[in-house]
């Protein structure tokens, strides 16, 4: 598991759609609405440092929104201080983007840093427009991602469509696979499927599977959280994902790991402290807690060993809620039983993760 470090650089956006967790944090909690540079600068420097020390030569770097190219100068700026590698760690750059603000000139320079570009799109035009409105709701926001899709196309940029699975466009999975299919978008980053009232349709594994499928024929690969959860349940792996030196980092410099579940009313250190965190006891004592949460929640689940909680961290990320996942793992279960009986699906998921990562 390549460890990574992801950015929010932004928590302010062009769009508003209903389901995105940025925008259920107030004010009082993330006051910052734009990550200043000497933040990302310091994040980065400490992260790699901290990964040399462990060990690890090389990183997923994530910039995340809100709508991160709304801090396009800092972002731009940062990239070219560190490049390709920092601190003797290899970093890999990706950024989350509803595809809107994208420029050709920023195109052609990130691509020359390997930056993978991972654009919102949730389905056709009808259904894509409910799921991301613009600020302005009457015109829709379909055609600019189209655009931009089309864009990293013509540039042949490392890009993959990334979805969230949602009542709004559970039904439409295929039809998604269809648009990427016809812009060549080699990928689809399909998440697990969250409700904020905790209900799913019960046929939704049998769809994920039918839409994996379609994907396969049409040549485009489909990769979501449950990836993990698959392989490392088939592979029988003994890994820890908690010791895993993943790192989220807030728009007000604030850091946690990603690995942990949320906890409310708990502060999160500075950024400027975290070579001195990470090696401290207080972050051991908070990896045994995490340890404990997990083993508690997740005692009996036949999932336990493979899944390791994720499912739950998915929900309570993306829903910012600590309780009523129960049908989030329920959901998992099924989806990974439903892939269990797809004779081609480990060896495909297999190749598919190895080729993930264009790393030079």
């Amino acid at each position: 598991m390549v460890p990574w470090l992801r950015l929010h650089v932004s928590n302010v956006c062009n769009f508003r759609c209903p389901q995105c967790h940025v925008f259920q944090l107030s004010d009082n909690v993330y006051p910052s609405k734009i990550m200043p540079l000497p933040v990302m600068t310091t994040a980065l420097d400490q992260y790699t440092r901290w990964l040399f020390s462990l060990g690890e030569r090389r990183t997923l770097v994530n910039l995340y929104g809100g709508e991160p190219l709304i801090n396009r100068r800092n972002i731009l700026d940062l990239i070219r201080q560190a490049g390709r590698e920092l601190n003797g760690v290899q970093i890999h750059w990706s950024m989350n983007s509803n595809g809107s603000l994208l420029k050709e000139q920023d195109v052609r320079e990130l691509m020359a840093y390997n930056l993978d570009f991972h654009i919102s799109c949730d389905g056709p035009e009808a259904i894509h427009n409910q799921s991301r409105p613009g600020l302005n709701a009457s015109k829709g926001t379909f055609s600019k991602v189209i655009e931009a899709l089309e864009l990293l196309r013509r540039l042949g940029a490392w890009r993959q469509i990334t979805t969230y699975c949602s009542p709004i466009n559970y039904l439409h999975l295929k039809e998604l696979v269809d648009i990427a299919a016809a812009h060549e978008i080699p990928r689809i980053y399909l998440d697990i499927f969250h409700s904020p009232d905790g209900a799913f349709p019960p046929d939704l594994p049998r769809l994920y599977l039918e839409a994996y499928r379609h994907a396969r024929a049409k040549g485009v690969k489909m990769i979501g959280p449950w990836s993990s959860i698959f392989l490392l349940g088939t592979l029988r792996s003994t890994e820890e994902p908690f010791r895993s030196p993943s790192i989220e980092v807030n728009v007000d410099g604030t850091f946690y790991s990603s690995n942990l579940p949320l906890t409310r009313g708990k502060s999160n250190p500075p950024v400027q402290e975290l070579l001195r965190y990470v090696t401290s006891p207080e972050y051991q004592r908070t990896i045994a807690e995490g340890l404990h949460y997990y083993a508690q929640k997740c005692d009996g689940c036949e999932l336990e060993t493979a899944c390791r909680g994720k499912a739950i961290r998915q929900f309570q990320y993306h829903l910012g809620q600590e309780e009523g996942y129960e049908n989030s793992c329920a959901f998992t279960r099924g989806w990974i039983r439903n892939l269990s009986t797809d004779v081609m699906f480990r060896k495909h998921l297999t190749l598919q993760e190895k080729q993930r990562f264009p790393f030079a």
